[in-house]
């Protein structure tokens, strides 16, 4: 069993992905604020704080880039797909794609 955090978070998880090296774990949510970060500490993982901007609806999955640096969550309103880039601990919003994603 992993060591969580006390945080807790009142959304359904949807789907979740570890960075390659372990170090973040990411969670997409069914509710606001949409995605959960969260970096490993001593064995612990504990939440970080929220994107400055979350994604626009609920979030149906995420993945890490090879390198851990990028985080793409997809989610159910436009543009469907947000990307975060990571500096430190901090995941910042990407410009959007040229080309999105359109809905289903």
């Amino acid at each position: 069993m992993i060591p969580f955090s006390p945080e807790t978070i009142s959304s359904s998880a949807k789907k979740c992905a570890f960075s390659a090296d372990g170090r973040y774990f990411a969670v997409a949510l069914s509710s606001s604020p949409y995605i959960a970060i969260y970096k490993k500490s001593n064995g612990v993982y504990t939440k970080l704080n929220n994107p400055n901007t979350l994604p626009a609806g609920v979030a149906f999955g995420c993945s890490f880039s090879a390198d851990g640096v990028y985080l793409a969550v997809a989610h159910a309103n436009s543009p469907y797909i947000t990307i975060y880039k990571r500096t430190g601990d901090t995941f910042a919003k990407l410009a959007n794609p040229a080309s999105l994603p359109t809905a289903t």
